[in-house]
């Protein structure tokens, strides 16, 4: 089991300042999440994305409040 039961992805980034920014907005909000392979892009830069984990029941709510951003992501 890898940890994910629960969770979906929402959105993907290479950018280390987006996830600060999602990090500091989704803690306001108290909404559960976690990034995978947030570290990976440090040894291996462009490699492959941070993946934006959030609880099911709460994906809709945190694409509600990143919804406005303009950040350097993918989908």
């Amino acid at each position: 089991m890898d940890g994910s039961a629960g969770f979906e992805e929402i959105l993907r980034t290479y950018n280390p300042i987006d996830i600060a920014m999602v990090k500091s907005l989704l803690d306001q909000e108290r909404i559960d999440y976690f990034f995978r392979d947030e570290f990976f892009g440090y040894a291996y830069p462009w490699a492959q994305p941070s993946r934006l984990m959030v609880r099911r029941t709460q994906a809709f709510e945190a694409r509600e409040i990143l919804g406005k951003l303009a950040l350097s992501y993918s989908v």
